[in-house]
Protein backbone atom coordinates (compact mmCIF):
# COMPACT_ATOMS: atom_id res chain seq x y z
CA UNK A 1 0.00 0.00 0.00
CA UNK A 2 0.93 3.38 -0.58
CA UNK A 3 0.37 5.70 1.93
CA UNK A 4 0.48 9.42 2.51
CA UNK A 5 0.85 11.14 5.64
CA UNK A 6 -0.01 14.69 7.04
CA UNK A 7 0.80 15.77 10.18
CA UNK A 8 3.54 13.15 10.92
CA UNK A 9 5.49 15.42 13.01
CA UNK A 10 3.07 16.11 15.15
CA UNK A 11 2.19 14.61 18.45
CA UNK A 12 -0.09 11.85 17.29
CA UNK A 13 1.23 11.78 13.66
CA UNK A 14 4.54 10.57 14.68
CA UNK A 15 3.56 7.29 16.13
CA UNK A 16 1.07 6.56 12.87
CA UNK A 17 4.32 6.99 11.14
CA UNK A 18 6.13 4.86 13.69
CA UNK A 19 3.92 2.14 13.29
CA UNK A 20 3.15 2.06 9.49
CA UNK A 21 6.97 1.89 9.36
CA UNK A 22 7.39 -1.19 10.96
CA UNK A 23 4.82 -2.73 8.52
CA UNK A 24 7.09 -1.89 5.42
CA UNK A 25 4.25 0.52 4.11
CA UNK A 26 6.14 2.76 0.74
CA UNK A 27 5.57 5.79 2.68
CA UNK A 28 5.05 9.98 1.45
CA UNK A 29 5.50 12.13 3.92
CA UNK A 30 4.32 15.69 3.41
CA UNK A 31 6.21 17.96 6.72
CA UNK A 32 6.89 21.59 7.27
CA UNK A 33 10.49 22.80 6.27
CA UNK A 34 12.33 22.16 9.34
CA UNK A 35 10.31 19.73 11.10
CA UNK A 36 12.51 16.31 10.61
CA UNK A 37 14.05 17.56 13.67
CA UNK A 38 11.05 15.98 15.23
CA UNK A 39 11.89 12.78 14.75
CA UNK A 40 13.52 10.30 17.08
CA UNK A 41 13.58 7.17 14.73
CA UNK A 42 15.22 6.82 11.19
CA UNK A 43 12.83 8.42 8.10
CA UNK A 44 15.26 8.79 5.58
CA UNK A 45 14.48 5.61 3.59
CA UNK A 46 11.07 7.51 3.84
CA UNK A 47 10.28 10.41 0.78
CA UNK A 48 9.14 13.64 1.94
CA UNK A 49 7.54 16.61 0.34
CA UNK A 50 8.12 19.71 2.00
CA UNK A 51 6.08 21.98 2.65
CA UNK A 52 5.21 25.56 3.81
CA UNK A 53 1.07 24.87 4.53
CA UNK A 54 -1.00 22.17 3.65
CA UNK A 55 -3.91 24.12 3.87
CA UNK A 56 -3.20 26.67 1.70
CA UNK A 57 -3.25 24.26 -1.46
CA UNK A 58 -5.55 24.56 -4.18
CA UNK A 59 -7.18 20.91 -5.86
CA UNK A 60 -4.78 21.04 -8.83
CA UNK A 61 -1.40 20.92 -6.55
CA UNK A 62 -3.21 18.04 -4.97
CA UNK A 63 -3.69 16.53 -7.93
CA UNK A 64 0.28 16.54 -8.62
CA UNK A 65 0.92 15.01 -5.36
CA UNK A 66 -1.69 12.68 -4.13
CA UNK A 67 -0.73 10.59 -7.83
CA UNK A 68 0.27 6.91 -7.63
CA UNK A 69 -0.96 7.05 -3.73
CA UNK A 70 -3.55 4.51 -2.82
CA UNK A 71 -4.45 5.94 0.74
CA UNK A 72 -3.92 9.47 2.30
CA UNK A 73 -3.86 8.92 6.81
CA UNK A 74 -4.88 12.83 7.19
CA UNK A 75 -3.22 13.72 10.99
CA UNK A 76 -2.63 17.43 10.31
CA UNK A 77 -4.42 20.08 11.74
CA UNK A 78 -4.02 22.92 13.74
CA UNK A 79 -3.99 22.14 17.34
CA UNK A 80 -2.03 24.95 19.50
CA UNK A 81 -2.99 24.12 23.10
CA UNK A 82 -5.74 26.50 24.32
CA UNK A 83 -6.28 27.80 21.33
CA UNK A 84 -7.38 25.25 18.43
CA UNK A 85 -10.43 25.08 20.03
CA UNK A 86 -12.17 28.62 18.87
CA UNK A 87 -9.81 29.34 16.23
CA UNK A 88 -11.10 30.61 12.66
CA UNK A 89 -7.87 28.23 11.69
CA UNK A 90 -9.87 25.30 11.83
CA UNK A 91 -11.87 26.51 9.08
CA UNK A 92 -8.53 27.27 7.01
CA UNK A 93 -7.63 23.74 7.72
CA UNK A 94 -11.56 22.22 6.58
CA UNK A 95 -11.15 23.96 3.19
CA UNK A 96 -7.65 23.04 2.50
CA UNK A 97 -8.96 19.05 3.95
CA UNK A 98 -12.03 19.52 0.89
CA UNK A 99 -9.25 20.37 -1.42
CA UNK A 100 -7.55 17.55 -0.63
CA UNK A 101 -10.59 14.93 -1.19
CA UNK A 102 -12.01 16.44 -4.37
CA UNK A 103 -8.74 15.59 -5.93
CA UNK A 104 -8.73 11.87 -4.31
CA UNK A 105 -11.98 12.02 -5.88
CA UNK A 106 -10.82 12.67 -9.18
CA UNK A 107 -7.75 10.56 -9.05
CA UNK A 108 -10.12 7.64 -7.63
CA UNK A 109 -8.56 7.31 -4.38
CA UNK A 110 -10.76 5.71 -2.51
CA UNK A 111 -9.56 4.77 1.28
CA UNK A 112 -8.83 8.18 3.82
CA UNK A 113 -8.03 7.50 7.42
CA UNK A 114 -9.24 10.98 8.94
CA UNK A 115 -8.59 11.96 12.75
CA UNK A 116 -11.62 13.43 14.82
CA UNK A 117 -11.95 13.89 18.82
CA UNK A 118 -14.74 12.52 21.46
CA UNK A 119 -15.79 16.10 21.49
CA UNK A 120 -17.42 15.92 18.48
CA UNK A 121 -20.11 13.63 20.55
CA UNK A 122 -23.18 15.00 22.29
CA UNK A 123 -22.10 13.94 25.96
CA UNK A 124 -25.87 14.42 27.22
CA UNK A 125 -27.07 10.71 25.31
CA UNK A 126 -23.62 9.29 26.15
CA UNK A 127 -25.02 6.75 29.40
CA UNK A 128 -21.72 6.92 30.97
CA UNK A 129 -20.26 4.74 27.63
CA UNK A 130 -19.61 6.79 24.34
CA UNK A 131 -20.22 4.45 21.53
CA UNK A 132 -19.24 5.27 17.92
CA UNK A 133 -23.67 5.72 17.50
CA UNK A 134 -23.98 8.18 20.05
CA UNK A 135 -25.51 11.07 18.37
CA UNK A 136 -23.11 14.29 17.36
CA UNK A 137 -23.24 17.70 18.43
CA UNK A 138 -20.53 19.66 18.07
CA UNK A 139 -20.39 23.36 19.34
CA UNK A 140 -16.83 24.90 18.59
CA UNK A 141 -15.02 25.96 15.68
CA UNK A 142 -12.86 22.71 15.97
CA UNK A 143 -15.63 20.05 16.24
CA UNK A 144 -17.89 22.08 13.74
CA UNK A 145 -15.23 21.66 11.12
CA UNK A 146 -14.15 18.36 12.10
CA UNK A 147 -17.63 17.49 11.68
CA UNK A 148 -17.74 18.82 8.65
CA UNK A 149 -15.00 16.84 7.26
CA UNK A 150 -17.23 14.17 8.12
CA UNK A 151 -20.11 14.54 6.62
CA UNK A 152 -18.66 15.44 2.98
CA UNK A 153 -16.56 11.96 3.64
CA UNK A 154 -19.97 10.15 3.98
CA UNK A 155 -21.41 12.03 0.80
CA UNK A 156 -18.26 10.67 -1.05
CA UNK A 157 -18.81 7.17 0.42
CA UNK A 158 -22.49 7.09 -0.66
CA UNK A 159 -21.97 8.43 -3.95
CA UNK A 160 -18.63 6.61 -5.43
CA UNK A 161 -16.71 3.15 -3.75
CA UNK A 162 -14.60 5.70 -1.74
CA UNK A 163 -14.28 4.30 2.16
CA UNK A 164 -12.94 6.12 4.77
CA UNK A 165 -12.06 5.69 8.87
CA UNK A 166 -12.78 8.23 11.26
CA UNK A 167 -11.12 7.91 14.25
CA UNK A 168 -12.16 10.02 16.97
CA UNK A 169 -9.09 10.49 19.91
CA UNK A 170 -10.43 11.19 23.82
CA UNK A 171 -7.24 11.89 26.17
CA UNK A 172 -4.54 11.18 25.42
CA UNK A 173 -0.74 11.02 26.89
CA UNK A 174 3.12 10.28 26.53
CA UNK A 175 6.37 11.05 24.90
CA UNK A 176 6.53 14.15 23.14
CA UNK A 177 3.60 15.53 24.59
CA UNK A 178 3.15 19.71 24.52
CA UNK A 179 4.02 20.87 27.63
CA UNK A 180 0.80 23.03 28.41
CA UNK A 181 -1.32 20.03 28.58
CA UNK A 182 -2.37 18.07 31.62
CA UNK A 183 0.30 15.47 32.32
CA UNK A 184 3.20 17.77 31.43
CA UNK A 185 1.57 20.18 33.75
CA UNK A 186 2.63 17.93 36.34
CA UNK A 187 5.33 16.60 35.97
CA UNK A 188 6.83 19.81 35.30
CA UNK A 189 6.12 21.06 38.56
CA UNK A 190 6.95 17.83 40.54
CA UNK A 191 10.01 17.68 39.06
CA UNK A 192 10.44 21.71 40.24
CA UNK A 193 8.90 21.04 43.42
CA UNK A 194 6.29 23.35 42.78
CA UNK A 195 2.52 23.46 43.55
CA UNK A 196 0.46 21.71 41.18
CA UNK A 197 -3.22 23.10 41.22
CA UNK A 198 -5.81 20.90 39.88
CA UNK A 199 -9.43 21.88 38.94
CA UNK A 200 -12.48 19.72 38.37
CA UNK A 201 -10.24 16.84 40.33
CA UNK A 202 -13.71 14.33 40.44
CA UNK A 203 -13.88 14.43 36.73
CA UNK A 204 -13.37 10.79 34.87
CA UNK A 205 -11.81 11.41 31.92
CA UNK A 206 -10.34 8.19 29.65
CA UNK A 207 -6.64 8.04 28.84
CA UNK A 208 -5.12 5.94 26.52
CA UNK A 209 -0.82 6.59 25.71
CA UNK A 210 -0.08 8.37 22.26
CA UNK A 211 1.58 4.82 21.44
CA UNK A 212 -1.17 2.83 21.68
CA UNK A 213 -3.26 5.74 20.05
CA UNK A 214 -1.12 5.27 16.91
CA UNK A 215 -1.01 1.51 16.98
CA UNK A 216 -4.72 1.47 16.97
CA UNK A 217 -4.59 3.92 13.84
CA UNK A 218 -1.98 2.22 12.08
CA UNK A 219 -3.50 -0.81 12.46
CA UNK A 220 -6.83 0.60 10.92
CA UNK A 221 -4.99 2.55 8.19
CA UNK A 222 -3.06 -0.25 6.75
CA UNK A 223 -5.88 -2.91 7.09
CA UNK A 224 -8.38 -0.63 5.29
CA UNK A 225 -10.47 -0.56 7.82
CA UNK A 226 -13.86 1.32 7.32
CA UNK A 227 -16.06 3.26 9.79
CA UNK A 228 -16.06 5.30 12.41
CA UNK A 229 -13.63 3.98 15.36
CA UNK A 230 -13.21 6.02 19.46
CA UNK A 231 -9.29 5.88 20.04
CA UNK A 232 -9.91 5.48 23.63
CA UNK A 233 -8.89 2.47 26.29
CA UNK A 234 -12.58 2.49 27.59
CA UNK A 235 -11.28 2.88 31.09
CA UNK A 236 -11.85 6.19 33.03
CA UNK A 237 -9.99 7.58 35.61
CA UNK A 238 -10.39 10.32 38.31
CA UNK A 239 -8.48 13.58 37.49
CA UNK A 240 -7.10 13.47 41.06
CA UNK A 241 -6.01 10.00 40.76
CA UNK A 242 -4.46 10.95 37.83
CA UNK A 243 -2.35 13.02 39.77
CA UNK A 244 -1.83 11.88 43.14
CA UNK A 245 -0.42 8.77 41.48
CA UNK A 246 2.14 10.61 39.48
CA UNK A 247 3.00 12.33 42.88
CA UNK A 248 3.41 9.44 44.38
CA UNK A 249 6.06 8.43 42.51
CA UNK A 250 8.42 11.71 43.11
CA UNK A 251 7.17 10.94 46.89
CA UNK A 252 5.39 14.86 46.61
CA UNK A 253 1.82 14.34 47.20
CA UNK A 254 1.68 16.92 49.48
CA UNK A 255 2.13 19.60 46.13
CA UNK A 256 -0.78 18.64 45.10
CA UNK A 257 -3.65 20.90 45.51
CA UNK A 258 -7.21 20.19 44.20
CA UNK A 259 -9.12 23.28 43.43
CA UNK A 260 -13.09 23.87 44.01
CA UNK A 261 -14.96 22.33 40.88
CA UNK A 262 -16.51 24.86 38.28
CA UNK A 263 -19.70 23.26 36.82
CA UNK A 264 -18.82 23.31 33.20
CA UNK A 265 -21.93 22.79 30.91
CA UNK A 266 -20.23 21.18 27.84
CA UNK A 267 -18.05 19.27 30.37
CA UNK A 268 -19.52 16.15 31.92
CA UNK A 269 -18.25 14.39 34.82
CA UNK A 270 -17.56 11.17 33.11
CA UNK A 271 -15.94 11.06 29.34
CA UNK A 272 -15.38 7.45 28.50
CA UNK A 273 -14.98 5.61 25.05
CA UNK A 274 -16.33 2.00 23.66
CA UNK A 275 -12.72 1.26 22.33
CA UNK A 276 -12.59 -0.33 18.80
CA UNK A 277 -12.17 -4.52 18.36
CA UNK A 278 -8.59 -3.99 16.93
CA UNK A 279 -6.40 -6.39 17.32
CA UNK A 280 -2.97 -4.98 17.02
CA UNK A 281 -0.09 -7.28 15.75
CA UNK A 282 3.27 -6.85 16.42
Amino acid sequence: MRILITGSSGFVGRYILKELLKKKAAITLLIRNNSEKKFSFNIDDVNKIFIDDLFNKDVNWWLKILRNIDCVVHAAWYVVPKNYINSEKNYECLNGSLNMLKAMQILKINYFVGLGTCYEYDFRFSNNIIKTSTPLNPKSPYTIAKVSLLNYLKKLEKTSDFKFAWCRIFYIFGEGEDERRLIPYIHRNLIRSKKVKIKNGNFIRDYISVEKAGKLIAEIAYNSNFGEFNICSGEGKLIKNIALDLATKYNKTHLIEFEDSKKIESEPLKIVGDPPKIMISN
